[in-house]
Order: structure tokens, then C-alpha cells, then sequence
């Protein structure tokens, strides 16, 4: 029911990354292992949840959001990794 609704020719048009942050932005609050992340993108890719605090880093373990670089492989590998380690 948080999930927010879209009916095509009523609503206005919107570009497919700012529909998606709707969801992300619906999603985050009530799920609190819902994390997320960007290679390099995130101010025009709209992907950082609006209430996640901090970033992921060294220094805040709790941040729900990572900053990946520019390095795509790297981000694939990194996921991978958490995946295969069985989560955060």
C-alpha cells in the first residue's frame, strides 16, 4: 500500500529514474535491510534513500547507502561478495 502509483496518461511523464526513487523512497523507511548504492551517479541517477542517514563507510558500518566509484566491476564484485557472505 506504501508503494506509490502511476497511471499513464493522468500522471505527469517522468524520466524511469525518478519513478524508481518513488519506490526506493516508499521502501527504505519500513525495511531496514534494504541497502542500496552507485557507481558514481547517484545525484542524477536519484538512487540514495532519503532516510538513510549516513553513507556506508568505515567509520559508519550502519549506513544503509554505499558509494561505489566509478569502478562498475569493482561494484559487481563487492556485491557478489555480500551476497555470497550471506548478507551485511
Amino acid at each position: 500500500d506504501q508503494l506509490p502509483t502511476f497511471t499513464i496518461g493522468q500522471d505527469k511523464d517522468q524520466a524511469t529514474r525518478k519513478f524508481s526513487e518513488g519506490c526506493i523512497n516508499a521502501i527504505s523507511p519500513n525495511m531496514p535491510e534494504f541497502v542500496g548504492g552507485s557507481a558514481d551517479l547517484t545525484p542524477s541517477n536519484n538512487t540514495r534513500p532519503k532516510n538513510v542517514g549516513v553513507d556506508y563507510q568505515k567509520e559508519t558500518p550502519e549506513g544503509r547507502y554505499f558509494r561505489f566509484g566509478i569502478r562498475e566491476h569493482a561494484m559487481a564484485a563487492i556485491c557478489n561478495g555480500m551476497f555470497a557472505y550471506g548478507g551485511m
